[in-house]
């Protein structure tokens, strides 16, 4: 079997990981950029624009904008504080000891800690109070010294957004839809396994697939609070629907469902093995093409055959030659028919029609990843 050639397995790693690619282009535009024009500008520390930039260029617009006003806002209550408390100190104590100076941090930065601890986005305000009480490049006067942090960073973040806005730009409502469709596929996943005869290899990779349900819905989440922000500074047309986070939650919810419904020990897996062989193939198919869906790549599945799944297992339970079904087999119709409801919310909100279309497909010149 020949091996691909190098420039074939470069072409495919770059595929892979094409978001990835852009991001670390971003970051690297970004951060040479704030150097040339600190040092264009004769900032005394230019590294201060260079490393804000760097620190706010997010895989998305949104993120990049949230991040951006993060680091300003601490910057300026982290520099307020600092030259107050250094002009205090100075006109109080003269030239102070290093007794005075360890006093006036402690008392400075306690404050602004208690702020960032009750308030993460002032997380920076106390290193940069820190900084202009103890470093003043050139022996300048605190509030000179605080000046000069905000305009650094001000422009670390002005070029940070810049670069994010013309280079390779990333939405968060596309990133959010893709993100869903990651969580999708991994729910469908999980209740495949679920509708398995349990055995140690079955909950071994139930708990690993729950827990990449869960990394998933939280950058969902993230994601979609980033699209509202790039909504509210009119970056984007549309943010993301709350529908569509709120039906992700409860089929999280439906798949723990099931997975409590087939734990019971007394579940005739033997009888029912084909009727849940069939509800496991029908359900990962329906999540399957919702996910597909949420990435612009087909229509909504219908939900047929998870209809004639749910209603072979209903027989299959109420059949009088066998024995009474377990209370967890009682429960699982009634807990896979919500779990169709769920499914069929999601599916008609991305059907075209009133009230559907949560997703549109990005215009050609936006970028998609």
């Amino acid at each position: 079997m020949e091996r691909p050639r190098p420039a074939a397995r470069l072409t495919e790693f770059a595929s892979r990981h094409r978001s990835e690619l852009r991001q670390a282009t971003r970051a690297a535009a970004a951060a040479a950029l704030a150097l040339v024009i600190g040092e264009a500008l004769a900032l005394p520390q230019s590294y201060w624009a260079v490393m804000t930039a760097l620190i706010i260029v997010q895989s998305s617009l949104g993120g990049t904008l949230a991040a951006g006003i993060d680091r300003l806002a601490g910057t300026l209550a982290g520099a307020a504080a600092g030259a107050l408390a250094a002009v205090a100190g100075a006109s109080v104590a003269g030239d102070a000891g290093a007794a005075d100076r360890v006093l006036l941090l402690a008392l400075t930065v306690a404050p602004l800690a208690l702020l960032a601890a009750k308030r993460p986005s002032f997380r920076v305000a106390p290193v940069t109070a820190a900084i202009v009480i103890l470093g003043n490049a050139g022996g300048a006067s605190p509030p000179v010294a605080a000046l000069e942090r905000v305009i650094e960073i001000a422009l670390g973040t002005v070029i940070g957004l810049g670069v994010s806005l013309v280079l390779f730009p990333s939405r968060a409502r596309e990133i959010c839809f893709a993100r869903s469709a990651d969580a999708l596929a991994a729910m469908g996943e999980g209740l495949r396994r679920h509708l398995e005869p349990p055995s140690a290899e079955q909950a071994a990779s139930v708990e690993a697939i729950n827990a990449r349900i869960r990394a998933a819905l939280g950058k969902v989440a993230a994601a979609a609070e980033e699209a509202r922000r790039e909504h509210q500074s009119r970056m984007t047309g549309e943010p993301i629907p709350p529908r569509l986070v709120r039906t992700l939650r409860r089929l999280r919810s439906d798949v723990a469902f099931v997975g409590r419904a087939t734990a019971a020990r007394d579940l005739d897996w033997l009888r029912l093995g084909p009727a849940l062989a069939a509800l496991a193939a029908s359900s990962a198919a329906a999540f399957a093409g919702l996910s597909q869906s949420l990435r612009g790549e087909g229509p909504a599945p219908a939900l047929a055959p998870l209809d004639d799944a749910i209603a072979r297992l209903q027989s299959a339970l109420a059949d009088p030659a066998g024995p009474a079904p377990s209370e967890g087999a009682g429960a699982l119709p009634f807990v896979m028919e919500t779990l169709r409801r769920d499914l069929a919310d999601l599916a008609d909100a991305l059907s075209p029609g009133p009230g559907g279309r949560l997703w549109s497909r990005p215009d050609s010149r936006e970028h998609k990843d």
